[in-house]
């Protein structure tokens, strides 16, 4: 059952000549309306922003429209312009992750795009580069700027550090003392106990706290138990013993120091001895073409990259985070095989590229399909067109008509209004067509694209390096959840996901990949695939 949508219409204009050149506020809400009554939505609320810029996004009704989305309230976003809603790119980056976040789709009726669908996924993705481009020029300039405040001894900012208050006033923070002590008896548990993993569970038993801090929006954030995950980079920061890093470079800053020198190095020896200084450099040493799109299905975390040597042999696994931390509970999947992991997703993505005579059925049936129903729209459409001049045509007549006071009867006045409701209802049945046939269009799929990109994939993919099958698998897969195994067992409980008689228990897994619907572990056996041609994705147009 299709999700009920909650339809936010924002509307903007910035000045008094966008409204006459046919942008006005109410221009756009009857458009907005006439979308929202082809696709059978009727609860929406308009947003409306009147003669304000869109150089940013500190505006009353947009900020507004964010809060309700926050609350629940809005699950679609509807602009009739993309740049009503915003004119920097780096600002609708930020809008549309925020948007992606919540589970947001948003909708541009000129630009015809709907992030709900893959031609609209495609548009945003082009949008998307275009401001990686722009970050990165900008980037080079803030990056100029922080080189020149470390070499003066000045912490850049980011996320306040335990142990000090900075001030905005002021340029150089100063140390909280009782956050300073408990900064100093980290560094000493973690000297006594050596495990980031036991001293976060010491600090945690005894009530201590992650440091709490206000952002600039007001927000409290901060305050949340300590892991080894935020053990560690706090064992790190050499801001504690009074210097300034900013990338490879190491400066004297003006700040006092909480750590003393001997301290700080002393826990960095125990520190790379346990491996995790140089835990990344480490797993690059293998391949893990995985990484980044492998996820827990029990916790929803990340399984990242480990090894294990046991009688002189490397063994390798993705293990989820919380299971790799000994402050939580520990996860009952635990950890799976990389190499076994990784044959799997290819396995399930080769099978696509083995069944091209099915997929070439599927793909026409489709087309087929969206031609028959697109044709007589097309042909509907342009009938209507042509209705409308000869109505206008009519309506002018009238007016001279009533206008030179040739004749006034009420029957006379009474036709102009008939023939003017005649129109505005063309108008409308148009532009309902219209939105029908750019909907199909959208979900055309282009046969050679599919076709060559599954072709590519099987022929290439296991002579490329490990870095270019990382590139490629992430253009194709937005994320893997691994599920556990068949039997229900899991490799939590360290046995390697063998069964007791040494067999390989098979594993669970569901893909999302860009641009298509989820594939779960029944989906691409060949009954079910070819049983079911629902699953192909909503594709660009031919």
């Amino acid at each position: 059952m299709e999700e009920e949508k909650f339809v936010a219409g924002y509307l903007r204009v910035s000045t008094y000549h966008q409204a006459e050149e046919g942008d006005s506020l109410n221009e756009q809400e009857k458009q907005i309306r006439k979308y929202c009554d082809f696709k059978g939505w009727n609860n929406f609320t308009f947003y409306r922003e009147e003669g304000v810029s869109a150089k940013d996004t500190n505006r009353i009704r947009l900020q507004q429209l964010i809060q309700d989305i926050k609350d629940g309230k809005i699950n679609t976003v509807v602009v009739k312009k993309i740049d009503r809603l915003s004119r920097s790119i780096l600002d609708f980056e930020q809008l549309f992750k925020f948007f992606d976040q919540h589970n947001v789709d948003l909708i541009s009726l000129h630009e015809n795009f709907d992030t709900s669908s893959a031609m609209g996924r495609a548009v945003i993705r082009i949008i998307l580069v275009f401001a990686q481009l722009e970050r990165e020029q900008t980037s080079e300039r803030t990056a100029d700027i922080m080189e020149f405040r470390a070499q003066q001894g000045l912490w850049n900012g980011g996320t306040p550090i335990l142990g000090y208050h900075f001030n905005p006033e002021e340029e150089v923070p100063k140390v909280i003392e009782e956050e300073a002590q408990l900064v100093a008896d980290i560094f000493r548990l973690y000297i006594e106990k050596g495990s980031a993993s036991e001293v976060a569970t010491i600090l945690n038993n005894k009530g201590y706290r992650n440091k709490v801090w206000v952002n600039k929006g007001g927000e409290k954030r901060g305050g949340n138990k300590f892991t080894k995950f935020s053990v560690i980079p706090l064992l790190k920061r050499e801001f504690y013993i009074g210097k300034v890093r900013h990338k490879d470079n190491l400066y004297d800053g003006k700040h006092q120091a909480i750590v003393d020198v001997q301290t700080f190095t002393n826990v960095q020896k125990i520190l790379e001895r346990n491996g995790q200084i140089n835990r990344n450099l480490y797993q690059d040493k293998y391949d893990f073409i995985l990484q980044g799109l492998l996820y827990c299905g029990h916790c929803h975390k990340a399984m990242t990259p480990s090894s294990a040597i046991s009688k002189g042999k490397t063994y390798l696994y993705y293990r989820c985070l919380n299971d790799n931390d000994k402050s939580k509970e520990k996860c009952p999947i635990g950890h799976v095989n990389a190499r076994e992991i990784e044959n799997l997703v290819i396995e399930r993505i080769s099978f696509l590229t083995q069944h091209q005579d099915l997929l070439a059925e599927i793909i026409e049936e489709s087309i087929a399909s969206s031609k028959t129903e697109i044709d007589p729209l097309e042909k509907e459409k342009k009938t209507q067109e042509a209705q409308i001049p000869k109505i206008k045509q009519k309506i002018n007549t009238l007016v001279d008509l009533i206008t030179d006071g040739a004749n006034n009867s009420p029957s006379l006045v009474e036709k102009l209004n008939e023939l003017e409701n005649q129109k505005n209802q063309l108008e409308s049945s148009i532009a309902e067509i219209g939105f029908r046939i750019n909907e199909l269009e959208s979900k055309v799929i282009s046969q050679d694209v599919v076709m060559a990109n599954l072709q590519f994939f099987n022929e290439v993919f296991n002579k490329l390096p490990a870095n270019k099958k990382k590139e490629i698998l992430r253009m194709l897969i937005k994320e893997i959840i691994f599920l556990g195994f068949e039997d229900g067992g899991s490799q939590g409980n360290g046995n390697g996901g063998k069964k007791g008689n040494g067999k390989i228990k098979k594993g669970q897994i569901k893909m999302s990949l860009w641009d298509l619907p989820p594939i779960g572990p029944s989906t691409l056996n060949s009954a079910c695939f070819a049983e079911s041609k629902l699953w192909l994705p909503e594709q660009v147009k031919r």
